[in-house]
């Protein structure tokens, strides 16, 4: 069984890779932050990922479709000065998602973070979207605001 999340193949078989400690499958998913605004966490198995995520391949499938099919806004801002092409975090900043990527792959000095490519120019908020609340076992929820590049330990000390 495969899925397409956010536009990339992901299989079971990675998917339990990846919840396993793979570091060679790029894997994404979803945060909700104190404000209720959706981020998407990309990362290819090496970035901090909550376990939380790892609950149920079938929600995690479930809440792509969700979130991918419930359509675009008009605006979306790439705010990264790092070069490449940005276009699948710009599709997820128009769909209302603060878009992170785990850019530290590409970094010959680490520095432990997500960084934010991009940002909606209407940010997808859960209390207008309450068909997400199917989907709370796998959505990990953070004590701090999407709105700038966000370290690793920041992460873990303000997960709840």
């Amino acid at each position: 069984m495969t899925m397409l999340f956010a536009r990339r193949t992901l299989s079971y078989e990675d998917w339990i890779a990846v919840s396993q400690g793979a570091s060679y499958v790029e894997f994404d998913w979803i945060g909700i932050d104190s404000t209720g605004q959706f981020g998407i966490f990309c990362s290819i198995g090496m970035g901090y990922i909550p376990r939380k995520v790892f609950s149920s391949f079938e929600s995690y499938t479930g809440l792509n479709s969700l979130l991918y099919d419930h359509g675009k806004s008009p605006t979306a801002q790439i705010i990264s000065k790092e070069s490449g092409i940005k276009n699948f975090w710009r599709d997820w900043a128009l769909r209302g998602l603060f878009a992170y990527d785990y850019y530290d792959v590409h970094r010959k000095e680490k520095l432990g973070r997500y960084d934010l490519i991009a940002i909606p120019g209407q940010p997808l908020l859960v209390s207008a979207f309450p068909e997400v609340y199917a989907f709370d076992e796998i959505i990990p929820r953070f004590r701090l605001t999407f709105s700038t590049d966000i370290s690793f330990t920041q992460m873990m000390e303000t997960e709840l």
